[in-house]
């Protein structure tokens, strides 16, 4: 960028002796990516915006992503902090946070992409444990397994009230127990939570249909 904007400037104004600087009222946010321009403090000199980022080339209409708000998502997949928590880091530190509903937007195409990544990985993992047993001279289709569940809620939170786990998500992960490696092979998801259970109760009142997106897909 400032390679750029120094020859410009003498191309456009030869005989200025100004500075070139931040234009910091005509910045723009994208996430944590920021467009900025640079002007001059003597004479009109103002710079084409510049993209502070990586774009990401995709075939939607629209505006392209920041590779950073990607990212950005991949990352916090992997760690136990979502949203309104890094947002809360970011302004604790005086640093611009991304609104919410731009990161929970991002979140939801990132999220679609690692579910469908993960499911090809896992069809590989079990095509290698088919191999793994023909090369045994076992069944091909027979692959011994073990599982375990995790619930959204911590089991003392039902101490006194139910013999039973009171969740509203649960997942449930299943390992092979073919290699040494212990691979995850399959996962299942059941979740009872949607924003729009308000509207579900009336749809079903009323003998329709769900009118929205339902993230839910156990009923209540």
């Amino acid at each position: 960028m400032w390679n750029s904007v120094f020859r410009e400037h003498q191309q456009v104004s030869p005989m200025c002796l100004g500075f070139l600087q931040w234009d910091q009222h005509s910045e723009e946010q994208w996430g944590l990516g920021w467009r900025e321009r640079a002007i001059c403090n003597k004479c009109t000199y103002k710079s084409s915006m510049f993209n502070m980022f990586k774009e990401i080339v995709n075939k939607s209409p629209g505006r392209k992503a920041a590779d950073i708000n990607r990212g950005l998502q991949v990352g916090l997949t992997q760690v136990s902090m979502g949203n309104a928590g890094l947002r809360k880091l970011l302004l604790s530190a005086s640093i611009p946070a991304p609104s919410t509903k731009g990161m929970q937007k991002v979140s939801n195409k990132v999220c679609k992409e690692i579910i469908q990544e993960n499911i090809l990985d896992m069809r590989c993992r079990r095509q290698k444990l088919r191999e793994i047993n023909i090369a045994r001279g076992n069944p091909p289709d027979i692959i011994d397994v073990k599982g375990d569940g995790s619930y959204n809620n911590p089991l003392y939170s039902g101490v006194g009230k139910t013999p039973f786990q009171p969740a509203t998500q649960v997942c449930y992960i299943q390992a092979e127990n073919v290699t040494s490696k212990n691979d995850i092979i399959a996962l299942t998801t059941k979740n009872k939570l949607c924003s729009h259970r308000i509207q579900h109760q009336s749809d079903e009142l009323n003998m329709t249909n769900k009118t929205c997106d339902c993230t839910a897909n156990v009923t209540y």
